[in-house]
Parts: C-alpha cells; structure tokens; sequence
C-alpha cells in the first residue's frame, strides 16, 4: 500500500516539475490540430513502475567534459538542441538520448504514446565522470502515433512532445542544397498543399553554428546550434528550408505511404554555402593519410588541434564544418545522406574530389554508426554556372560531375547518383551571380526516387538515373543500352532525341540521330560518321537540350566512350532557339565583358534587351534583340565559350537575321579574325536574310588569309548589326 501511495506521489512530482518553470523551452510553435493529423490531447497520466535501479550512463565525450561551457544559472540538465518538439527519430534504431547533468546525478529517462500516457520504455541512469550521459532505449517501429519523451534531473526535467518515429535523412552540401522554400520556384503551392503534411519534420539549425567565426579544431558532441528546432509541414515554417531537403521528404512520405503504411520522414537539414568538402570531413579521415593531407595543405587551412584556442579558426579549416555541425547530431540514428557540394572544389579537379567524397561518406558512416562505414548516399551532379569563363573547356564540369558517378559505382548498393543537366536553370529576377537555380523541387524528388529504389523497393528499376550499360554495333549502326529505364526510355518532351552523338576513328564527335529502338537501346548514325567507334551523351558542360529519360522521367546521367584525346562536338543544335535557355550578351558599354548563363524569356543588360519571339521566325522561335543605339553585338554562342573552337570541324556558318549583318568575327591568339561573307539571300516568305560566313578564309589583323583555323583559345564569337534597333536572328546552322 505505502508503495503504490508513494507511486502515486512521484507521478505528482514529476508532472508539477515537467509544468513548471524549468519544463521543456518552446521550440517551435505548439501543432495545431489538422483534420489529417491524429488528435493529440493532453496525456492521461496513469502510474508507472517507480525507479529502482540506475544503470552507469556512457560518456559521450571519452572524459572530455564540455559541460561547463553550457551550463547557466542553475541549470543541471542540459539537452542538445536536436532534442525538441516535433522531432523525428529513426525508426527501429535505439532511440539514443544524451546531454549535460552533474557528475554522479541519477536521470530518470521516460517514452511515452502522448495520447494514453502509456509508458513504452524507461531507464534509470547515472551520469558519467564527466557530467555528461549517454543511453538508449528500445526502438519503435514508424507510426503516425505521438510519442512523448522525458528525462528528469533532480528537481529538473526536460519534456519533449509530439515526436515521431520514421525515416530520417541528412541534408548536407553548400549553397545549391541550402537554398531554401521561400525562393524556391513552387513555394506558394507547396504552402497551399502544407496542411496535408503534418507527418514531415525537419530540423533546420542556424546555416552557420559558431560566433564569431571560430570554429572547433575537436569534435563538438554539444548543443552548438543555438536557435535551432524541428519544424512540421503542416505549421508552414518551413520557408527557410533547404528546398531539396523539402521536395525529397516530401516525394519519399508520398511513395512510402501507400497501402495503409504509416512512415514519417523527416531530414536534418545542415548544408553551408560556398563550404569546400575538407571543413566537412571528420579529422581521422584526414590526419591518417599523409598523401591527402599534403594535397589539401596548398588548398584548406590544414587541420590542427589549437593548444591555447587563442588562434582564429574558420570554416576553411579541415574538419571545422564536421566538427561543430555533424558531429553535435552523431548520436542520432539516420537512414541516409543527400549531398550536394562540389562548386567550390570543381577548380582542383575530380581526382581530388573522389577521394574527399570517399572520406566523407566512410567518415560520416563510421561516426553515424554504420556497418564497414556504408552509409547510403546520394549524390547531385553540378549545374552549370559562371558560363564566360574562356579558360574552361566545353567539358570541364560534365567531367566534374562524372566523379560523383565514379564514387557511387565502388558501392552501388549503397551509393546513387542524380543527373539535373534536364531541369531549367530558373533564377531569381535581377540575380547577378546566377549559380543558384530555383527550380529545386524537382532535384529533391529525384532524390527521393533514387533513395526508394535501394533502400526501400530494390526491384524497382526505374528509380535512379538511367545509365549506359552497354555499347555496341548492329547492321554498321551504334547502339547504346540503358539500365534503370522503367516500363521503357523516351524523350522528355515528346520531341526527338537530342544530346548524343558519334565519332569515328578520328574521334571527333558530330551530333547523331537518335531512336528509341526497345525499351532499353537507342540507336545512333550520322550522316557524318560512316563508321561508328564512339558514342556520347549529355557530355557537355552547359547542357540543356539532352532530353532521354526513363518512364518516371528519371533524366539519364551523361555518357561519353572511354578513349584519350576526344574531340566533343559543338552544341548547336540550338538553331532554331527552340529549346533556349541561356545566352551571353556583349553589349556596347561591355565590349570584352561577359554576363552569366541566364534562364528567362527576356534578359536585359547594357542597352540591349533579348527576348524569345515565337511569331517572327523562319523556323521554330527567334531571338528578339532591342538596343538603344543602331548598331550593337551580341555573342551568339549559347554555350561555354570553349565550345567555340569545336567550330574548326566546320566550313561554314550560316544565320538568319532581319537587319543586315555587317561582319562576323572572333579574336583567338591574340588576333582579331573577321570571316568572309560567302553569300546572303532573302529566306522566301519571311522578313529575313540568310548569311553565310566562311570558317575558313578571312581577315587576320586586316590581312586577308585562307588558312584560318579557329583554336581552342578562341574567346568568343560575335555578330555584328545594323540599320535597325530592332534585330530577330534565327537558324544557325554549321557546314561542311
């Protein structure tokens, strides 16, 4: 009887602390009920078996106490901040909990199903040496079910309400995997839609965790992110999340829960612009190889352990970003890692990067607790950005890109890749340094795709990015063959394919005609290449024409034959402007200057607006070209400017316009070339003159040569009009 009395008194105590003043902090706005969300009322309190026996906590820091470093007033319990209301935990994995209490203080650790009351799991434990704690209780398996956690210090407890268990994902990368809802292209539908979404959860911490810019040179396993909380979908607070984070949480709950299925998912969103790969991985990964600490040492402050801390440590710093944004979340369990990262490291090159890549996904499969440090990972190729560097070849970054294929190809079991070359590049209006494309939803979908096929429904074979198997010759025909492709390949758009071609044993390639011969081949000719030795596409580094995908419209990854010295086409099969999204402008007051890659259907800039014209054309659509004064140029070449040399395959070129072309020109080893015009005649039925141009006789410094040969360091090619302020230009077209 005094037992159950007393029973019934600890219930007492602990639900007036849990109330009072020292009770959970408000991390996020308390959940509004929703008519999809299960109703989640105050839990019924009913008496639990009293505490009797207390086990010996882990450390959670190896004896290095941090403790006092975020101790305040009289604070004995301290949480990190990963723990708060509406967290998700991952399903059927220990449920791990650790913190900051006194050294030798008993913790009492409760699980709870927040609408009954109902206790599922609880432990008595007291704290480490170090005043630090480290325990775990039973797993649950994944439920729309509210769960409450409690965890009580002498007179102080800490209340963690409306959690779910389900799949829990890192987010990681710099500003393309950070740019977030609120400028995201579909933000407002997705707010519409939010109210539906009461089972997604996201933890969202401040983008950069440490004041003052100094950064750890140890593992943080600490409440570093300050201001930090778990945000739900159906509250909208989730305009400053990352906007791929969102789209693959969403499209992966839409895709488990079928069938009666109750999955939650959630992600831990810590991706920093502009952040190189080194800051992000761990320090055991670097400091025992000598061979890769040497490569980085020119590259990254090298990692160092600061005796006196008086030293400024920043971001640049290996292992800094590891330290104090991934390892304070360690103790969680995840499912998986999303990256997208790579901008910052393109310049010193993909070797370099594999092997980083490769460090970090051992490192952080190591630290998250995962067998032979296999951690799933998926891997977003690079968009195309800073388009007027002249200095980089036309398949610089498609190379780049076929690193994260190279590393997902040593464990693919574990390791996906996603191609983004399809989506249009959508940038903000007014955007300056167009590196950051909007339309983000999609990518996020194509991870979620890509993380259901191996992590969830294996036989599904449509779910990452088609990829070339095989590559052979039938009847003098090339053949490539897709894996991944669905109920069948096809063209994204209906349209005829684009984006691959063939070269011979000259290995120059020339863009072929493509055909979906069965469900997984695609034959390629040309009526340039007789005999067939290599095959690529979507090899090219601005590439927005290539259009094969599977049936789910899964974008297939860029392909090109093994062999030295290729020599990869010009893209021009932008001819028409059909299938326009960039272009460069070099205007009167910018003579030598260059703007970047834009996507919009009109662009302005110094004294020249460009704009599609879908009414005055000789063939598909035009472009439009408005200046202030008669006479203007434009670069015309809606690629990298390394593509242009490409051109020397060709004899000549020929382009429609509405006002008359004075001249044609390019400048290239110093030289200033001007090609001779061939012939210009009236295109019947229309307001335009055809001009032909001849790539191969011209002015060279004002001397007329016949040996003009266009050079990879060609730096632009330019049109020049006049008679009119107004000018539509179509139908470019190469020759032989």
């Amino acid at each position: 009887m005094k037992s159950r009395i007393f029973g019934i008194l600890l219930v007492l105590v602990l639900l007036l602390t849990a109330c009072g003043p020292a009770a959970t902090p408000t991390l996020t706005p308390e959940p509004t009920a929703t008519p999809t969300a299960e109703p989640t009322p105050e839990p019924t309190p009913i008496p639990t078996q009293e505490i009797t026996e207390y086990v010996q906590a882990k450390s959670i820091n190896d004896g290095r106490s941090e403790y006092d470093l975020y101790r305040t007033g009289n604070d004995m319990l301290v949480m990190p901040n990963v723990f708060g209301n509406n967290m998700l935990i991952q399903q059927r994995q220990p449920v791990r909990v650790w913190g900051y209490a006194p050294a030798g203080e008993k913790l009492e650790i409760r699980l709870l199903k927040q609408a009954t009351g109902e206790t599922i799991a609880q432990l008595g434990a007291i704290t480490a040496s170090d005043g630090t704690f480290l325990v775990e209780l039973p797993g649950q398996p994944a439920s729309y079910t509210a769960y409450e956690l409690r965890v009580k210090c002498g007179k102080q407890a800490k209340v963690f309400k409306e959690i779910l268990f389900g799949e829990l994902y890192i987010a990681g990368g710099q500003s393309n995997m950070q740019v977030w809802m609120g400028e995201a292209v579909g933000f407002a539908d997705e707010l519409k839609a939010a109210s539906d979404y009461p089972y997604l959860r996201y933890y969202n911490p401040p983008i950069m965790p440490m004041s003052g810019g100094n950064y750890p040179t140890e593992c943080l396993l600490s409440p570093q992110m300050t201001a930090a909380g778990w945000g739900r979908a159906d509250n909208r607070d989730f305009e400053g999340l990352s906007a791929i984070a969102y789209g693959f949480i969403k499209n992966l709950f839409e895709l488990l829960n079928v069938d009666g299925a109750e999955v939650p998912v959630g992600v831990l969103s810590l991706p920093i612009g502009g952040t190189r790969i080194a800051p992000w991985i761990p320090a055991s990964q670097i400091d025992t190889d000598s061979s890769y600490s040497r490569q980085i040492a020119d590259i990254y402050l090298a990692y160092s352990k600061l005796k006196d801390g008086t030293a400024k440590r920043t971001a640049a710093n290996s292992s800094a970003l590891y330290n104090a944004k991934i390892a304070p979340v360690t103790n969680m369990n995840v499912r998986g890692l999303l990256w997208y990262q790579g901008e910052s490291d393109e310049g010193y090159g993909p070797d370099l990067y594999a092997t980083a890549m490769e460090k970090l996904i051992v490192g952080w499969g190591e630290a998250f607790r995962f067998e032979d440090g296999s951690m799933p990972t998926i891997m977003a190729q690079l968009a195309p950005f800073e388009t007027g560097n002249y200095n980089q070849a036309p398949t610089a970054k498609v190379a780049f890109n076929q690193t994260f294929v190279t590393v997902a190809d040593r464990k693919p079991d574990t390791r996906a890749v996603v191609a983004i070359y399809d989506i249009p590049l959508t940038y903000a209006l007014g955007d300056k340094e167009p590196i950051h494309p909007k339309d983000k939803l999609p990518i996020g979908q194509r991870f979620a795709y890509a993380a259901y096929g191996m992590l969830y429904d294996t036989e599904a074979d449509w779910t990452r990015c088609p990829a070339v198997k095989n590559a052979y010759k039938i009847g003098g025909k090339y053949v490539l063959q897709f894996s991944d492709v669905g109920e069948g390949l096809r063209s994204s758009d209906g349209l005829p394919l684009r984006g691959f071609a063939i070269a011979g044993e000259d290995k120059v390639f020339y863009a072929a005609d493509a055909v979906v011969t069965g469900k997984d081949t695609v034959e390629l000719s040309s009526p340039f290449v007789t005999d067939a030795v290599y095959a690529s596409y979507a090899f090219t580094s601005l590439n927005m024409k290539a259009n094969l995908v599977n049936s789910r419209g899964v974008a297939a990854l860029p392909y090109t034959s093994p062999g030295k010295n290729l020599k990869y086409y010009a893209h021009h099969d932008y001819a028409n402007f059909d299938f326009l999204q960039t272009w460069r402008y070099f205007g009167p007051n910018n003579a030598f200057g260059y703007q970047y890659a834009q996507d919009a259907d009109m662009y302005r800039g110094n004294g020249c607006v460009v704009e599609l014209d879908t009414t005055t054309a000789v063939a598909g659509n035009s472009l439009k070209l408005t200046a202030s004064s008669a006479s203007f140029d434009l670069d015309i070449i809606l690629n990298y400017s390394g593509d242009i040399h490409q051109f020397k395959q060709y004899k000549t070129i020929s382009l429609c316009a509405t006002a008359p072309i004075v001249k044609l020109m390019t400048n290239s080893d110093r030289a200033s070339w001007e090609f001779d015009l061939l012939s210009s005649e009236p295109v019947a039925g229309t307001d335009f003159t055809r001009y032909t141009f001849s790539l191969t006789t011209g002015m060279k410094n004002g001397v007329h040569t016949d040996s003009m040969s266009l050079t990879t360091k060609l730096e632009k090619l330019r049109v020049s009009f006049s008679g009119a302020a107004v000018v539509n230009v179509d139908s470019l077209v190469l020759g032989k």
